[in-house]
């Protein structure tokens, strides 16, 4: 599913002195469309006897395993345009990260830890 988010002035266009929590007239909330989340990881574990009483649990996994590129955030800051000037879609898309509708952070890539746990 696709993330929403706004779309902000970026500048003070209601006059309370904040400049980063005001949309541009005429837009609602979130309704810009972000970027789309898909991740595939896996946990898997063995228990090893050792005696009686002890054990060794070995455990390895992997996020992330396709190592698709899942993007975080959207530059929503449009500055001074108007509706008229916006896309007809707000959808994030790739780009310098200073330009409005640009990918500004990523989710980590593909990664792995592997674990033991002594149990006794």
């Amino acid at each position: 599913s696709f993330a929403p988010f706004n779309l902000n002035a970026g500048h003070d266009n209601v006059g309370d002195r904040h400049t980063d929590t005001h949309r541009p007239w005429g837009l609602g909330r979130n309704v810009g469309i972000g970027p789309d989340f898909f991740s595939v990881d896996l946990r898997l574990k063995r228990r090893v006897s050792l005696s009686e009483d002890k054990s060794l649990d070995v455990v390895v996994e992997g996020f992330n395993l396709l190592n698709r590129t899942n993007f975080k955030h959207v530059n929503g800051d449009v500055g001074t345009l108007t509706l008229e000037e916006l896309p007809s879609s707000y959808n994030g898309r790739p780009g310098p990260v200073t330009e409005p509708f640009s990918y500004t952070a990523a989710f980590p890539p593909r990664q792995f830890q592997i674990s033991l746990r002594l149990s006794f």
